[in-house]
């Protein structure tokens, strides 16, 4: 298997492992309403209890959804099943304060493209990436916050500008 020739890497089970991952299953519906109806059933019968397997070693875990991000104009619209269990995920590493929960996208089936045809370089994507990471034909793209450097144009504190200007306190209080 790709993880096996990977020299970073070692297969193993959900418990022993430092990193999890975890990958989304395809669901039929691509329409919202089909979705949420087939995402709701399949958290019934356990979708989302991948969170309970790991280990008191693991420090990564990651989910890997095909399609849940838009990331380049050829990209179809975001897959809204897919979309969903990104943002569960998010949502589920907050009750995990030992853990940090990533999310991995590959290219939705209907984008028409090949895929990610280099399974090494998804391994490497989970190994060595932190955060939001999209992996496509054309290389990895990562959601990240960086500094506005634009700086805002001085306000002016002519006499009048602050003359309609209503002050209020924490208590409520006006003065």
């Amino acid at each position: 298997t790709a993880v096996e020739s990977h020299a970073a890497a070692v297969l193993t089970d959900a418990p022993g492992a430092d990193v999890v991952l975890a990958v989304a299953s395809s669901l039929a519906h691509t329409d919202v309403l089909g979705a949420v109806t087939e995402l709701a059933e399949q958290i019934d019968a356990g979708l989302l209890d991948y969170v309970e397997e790991f280990g008191p070693r693991c420090r990564d875990v990651w989910l890997v959804t095909q399609g849940a991000e838009r990331v380049v104009a050829a990209d179809p619209v975001a897959d809204p099943a897919q979309a969903a269990l990104a943002a569960i995920h998010r949502s589920i590493g907050f009750e995990f304060a030992d853990q940090t929960f990533h999310h991995m996208d590959l290219p939705s089936p209907h984008a028409g493209g090949r895929g990610v045809a280099d399974l090494a370089a998804v391994l490497d994507a989970v190994l060595y990436d932190a955060g939001e990471v999209a992996v496509r034909t054309d290389g990895v793209y990562r959601r990240t916050l960086g500094n506005d450097l634009a700086v805002a144009r001085p306000w002016p504190l002519e006499s009048g500008v602050l003359d309609n200007v209503v002050i209020t306190g924490g208590t409520g209080a006006i003065g």
